[in-house]
């Protein structure tokens, strides 16, 4: 039995692991709020690393697979995030968004799992999501 650790870096993803045909473990991306007082988010980077940890101890993943989304916000087409964020506010939700995927990155590393990187429409074909 082969265990694999899939990742969705938004701040409203989550990690999972899934062994040959089973979900075993889900756990909502760890979030905090960067400025007190306000709504906004951040990716948590300790509890990710903690998260990823524990995951990994339990459950020896073979390979890691992060949700690779588009972020070239103002460069180029247009990608998910252009839709609805704009300008300034576009380029922060992107920055946000590269980071997140950056914490799970070296989180996994620090594991030594193995990591791929995957576009949405690709993973999602592979477990015939529509």
């Amino acid at each position: 039995m082969s265990n694999i650790i899939g990742v969705d870096p938004g701040l409203d993803g989550a990690i999972v692991v899934m062994d040959d045909s089973n979900l075993v473990a889900v756990h909502a991306a760890p979030t905090y709020l960067n400025r007190p007082g306000k709504t906004s988010r951040a990716a948590d980077p300790l509890e990710i690393f903690r998260i990823v940890e524990t995951l990994c101890w339990e459950h020896s993943p073979v390979l890691a697979v992060i949700e690779r989304v588009p972020t070239n916000v103002g460069n180029g087409p247009p990608c998910n995030l252009c839709g609805s964020f704009r300008g300034a506010r576009g380029i922060l939700a992107t920055i946000s968004l590269v980071h997140s995927e950056a914490f799970w990155h070296m989180a996994l590393i620090a594991q030594a799992v193995p990591v791929e990187f995957a576009p949405p429409s690709v993973w999602k074909k592979d477990m015939s999501i529509p």
